[in-house]
């Protein structure tokens, strides 16, 4: 049985600052944001999972998680933290998930659906600090589970309250698209901790290559983009994380595009510009 507790969230992703030490240890707001690889896609793409509330499942408070980072969107999920330990709710059933007091030689089972079980074996453990915070860490070198299958997909780290760097949730070996690696980890109110990772076509740098500055990002208002090339013009096209189309044009060389993005949904877009042979994509953050 279930009773919902008053939400209290607001978070949004933004990526840099260097900072103190500070708390990273599960709780409301936290945030979780993955690279995305899809098959015969243009380009990847981010996927977001957060802790939005949390709840009372059989007098024990637990977590709600919005969104996914396996196929599909399977939200809500229910997740519990006691001491070393991390457990998730089925049909209103706790099981395991994560055990960081597991040492190296031992295997975590995790009970996936009333079909499968995986089992991890934990290869070796350590510590990592995270900006004065000392942190477990888990390498793991099998993953397999009671049906052969092979679930690589859960990666090969997995670290305290932050979970596998792969997904924080098991995934199926064929689950497309995939997700990871997990590119930053934050809490309400917190810096964010940044991994160095780079989700593929997705920097900025690419920009240079067909001579586009953009600018300001993260973008609350307007979105500039100068193009500064001399012979061809360039097709700009943006799109939500869905996939879908939000805005295309076409610069000449010299100009300017300005664009209001105080209408757009508040979230993370992709801007893919192509000129003649060359092309290259980056991430426009839009904020409220």
């Amino acid at each position: 049985m279930r009773q919902i507790l008053p939400l209290i969230f607001a978070a949004f992703l933004f990526f840099n600052y260097n900072v103190n030490a500070q708390s990273f240890e599960l709780g409301l707001g936290t945030e979780w944001t993955y690279c995305q690889i899809h098959i015969g896609f243009p380009f990847n793409t981010l996927k977001t999972i957060q802790i939005t509330g949390d709840t009372l499942i059989n007098g024990e408070q637990a977590f709600v998680i919005a969104g996914d980072c396996t196929c599909g969107d399977i939200s809500p999920r229910y997740i519990r933290k006691e001491e070393d330990k991390i457990y998730y709710y089925r049909d209103d059933v706790k099981y395991l998930l994560y055990d960081f007091s597991l040492q190296a030689g031992d295997t975590l089972k995790v009970v996936r659906n009333e079909f499968d079980t995986i089992y991890v074996g934990i290869d070796s453990v350590g510590i990592i600090n995270f900006n004065g915070e000392d942190k477990i860490i888990q390498y793991i070198n099998t993953i397999a589970s009671e049906n052969n299958e092979h679930w690589a997909e859960w990666g090969e780290i997995m670290i305290e309250d932050f979970g596998s760097t792969r997904c924080f949730f098991p995934m199926s070996p064929v689950c497309d698209p995939g997700t990871g690696p997990l590119l930053s980890y934050e809490v309400q109110d917190f810096p964010i901790v940044e991994f160095d990772f780079e989700c593929i076509t997705l920097s900025t740098t690419e920009l240079a290559k067909v001579n586009i500055r953009t600018y300001p990002n993260p973008a609350k208002d307007q979105y500039i983009v100068e193009y500064s090339g001399i012979n061809e013009k360039i097709h700009l096209t943006f799109y939500n994380m869905m996939g879908a189309v939000i805005l295309q044009k076409v610069l000449s060389p010299g100009e300017i595009l300005t664009t209001d993005v105080s209408v757009w949904i508040p979230g993370i877009y992709i801007m893919q510009a192509t000129s003649g042979a060359k092309s290259a994509t980056t991430k426009l953050i839009v904020g409220q």
